[in-house]
């Protein structure tokens, strides 16, 4: 992004099988969904005062935006805040939460703009990095307590109820705008973030990151050994690719439709399901870095036609609301001209370590978040290595998930006599009483 202040899975227990549905798409009936970036008033120093970025509950009220992503987390681990995250949020939040964290700000502003968009359907999200953060996680424990951190300051967590910055508002997510910094140690951070929303009973969370239109992204990966998303990429839910400053912009139709297949092509290798890809966009001709990687709207109807049915696309990403919302047109905002490209999204076929149930079984269809129940799982993931299919195991048991008689870190799913082997994530062992893999304290490996 230009400013200096990129995932849910549900598990349903069917038959011993364990199955994983987009949270967000239950929430949006099937809707590819418009997520804007809000709290950096990129646009505020051209305009003036009197058009700064707008109160999140303002937005909320009167925006079509599915999902904010609240930018930034800018530094991680500050000393002057005895290492915990410090915040940046330009003019709209400034005061710090106590003297002993200077940095880390207390908004009750920005909290009742999350729980406005919350009581109107939107989801909003905690971004973290930016242009000027620095991404660095040094090591692996420093990666899962930051996650931690993380989900006690902005989630569910009770860790730091008293200093939360948005007090009792519990956001949605996490966003990842990983901009500067080391790569190393975010699948770790991921990976814990993961189980620790999976361990909370009553809600569901989004992981989401921002990477660089180039495949693959310098920080994020994938395909690199040791980053985030060739790691974990199968825990995260989108993906809002930063489609300008680069040359893979939406103005070069060639290296633009390279970059977007090679992306879904990655996110359709992630298993079960890999995430959701969003065509990130600059809202004004000033909020990127030169005029051309704007898209007018004419522009953009036909840029968004020509990818918008493909498998895996998940919709339009802003940057950022305060251009937005000085970039009105014939009456109407940029965003509005991006709502009303959105179709219905068409994932990709879950793939990898679920056998289907019955061939007979009719497709799982996608309702109303009120009507869902989900059961979330205690386990952290497993890793993306596909299954290898054999008969011998499974043929004297019945069809459900089994640890590995010879190997506690593998499991075996079995559908029809057929053996399905998947391994867990490194560190981890199958735990038969929950049937998931589990940290070994919790398991009995004979």
């Amino acid at each position: 992004m230009d400013s200096p202040g990129g995932l849910v899975v549900i598990f349903f227990l069917m038959s011993n099988v364990a199955f994983s549905l987009r949270e967000p798409l239950s929430a949006f009936s099937g809707r590819q969904l418009l997520v804007g970036y809000w709290g950096q008033n990129g646009a505020g120093p051209a305009h003036g005062p009197a058009n700064y970025e707008k109160p999140l509950i303002e937005v909320c009220k009167t925006t079509k935006y599915d999902i904010l992503a609240v930018s930034f987390v800018v530094v991680f681990f500050d000393s002057r805040n005895k290492g915990l995250p410090a915040m940046n949020f330009a003019y709209h939040c400034e005061d710090s939460v106590s003297p002993e964290y200077p940095f880390l700000l207390r908004c009750p502003n920005i909290e009742g703009g999350i729980k406005e968009c919350q009581k109107r359907g939107k989801k909003v999200l905690m971004s973290i990095g930016g242009a000027t953060g620095d991404g660095t996680l040094h090591s692996a424990d420093k990666a899962r307590k930051f996650a931690r951190t993380l989900f006690d300051l902005f989630l569910g967590g009770n860790g730091y109820k008293a200093i939360r910055p948005f007090g009792s508002a519990i956001m949605n997510g996490i966003d990842l705008d990983i901009e500067g910094g080391d790569y190393k140690y975010y699948p770790e951070f991921i990976t814990e973030l993961r189980m620790l929303m999976d361990n909370d009973p009553q809600r569901s969370y989004l992981i989401t990151g921002a990477p660089q239109c180039p495949f693959p992204d310098h920080h994020l990966g994938p395909q690199n050994p040791g980053t985030g998303l060739e790691e974990a990429g199968h825990l995260v839910d989108h993906l809002y690719i930063q489609f300008y400053n680069n040359y893979c912009h939406t103005g070069d139709e060639k290296q633009f439709m390279g970059s977007i297949k090679k992306w879904l092509k990655f996110s359709k290798r992630m298993k079960p399901r890999g995430p959701l890809i969003f065509v990130g966009l600059p809202a004004s001709t000033r909020g990127a870095n030169g005029a051309h990687y704007y898209r007018p709207p004419a522009e953009l109807k036909k840029m968004f036609q020509s990818v918008k049915n493909l498998e895996g696309i998940g919709g339009i990403m802003l940057w950022d609301v305060s251009w937005d919302q000085n970039n009105v047109i014939d009456g109407q905002r940029y965003s509005e001209y991006a709502f009303q490209e959105l179709g219905r999204v068409t994932l990709p076929p879950t793939q990898g370590t679920t056998p289907p149930l019955s061939s007979q079984s009719p497709p799982m269809t996608i309702t109303s978040q009120a009507t869902l129940s989900p059961i979330t799982t205690q386990a952290p993931p497993l890793t993306e290595e596909p299954p290898k299919p054999t008969g011998e195991f499974c043929v004297s048991v019945s069809d459900g998930i089994y640890q590995n008689p010879s190997d506690c870190s593998k499991f075996i799913q079995c559908f029809r006599g057929k053996s399905f082997h998947t391994s867990c994530a490194s560190g981890l062992l199958f735990n038969p009483k929950i049937k998931a893999c589990d940290w070994p304290q919790n398991v009995n490996c004979a």
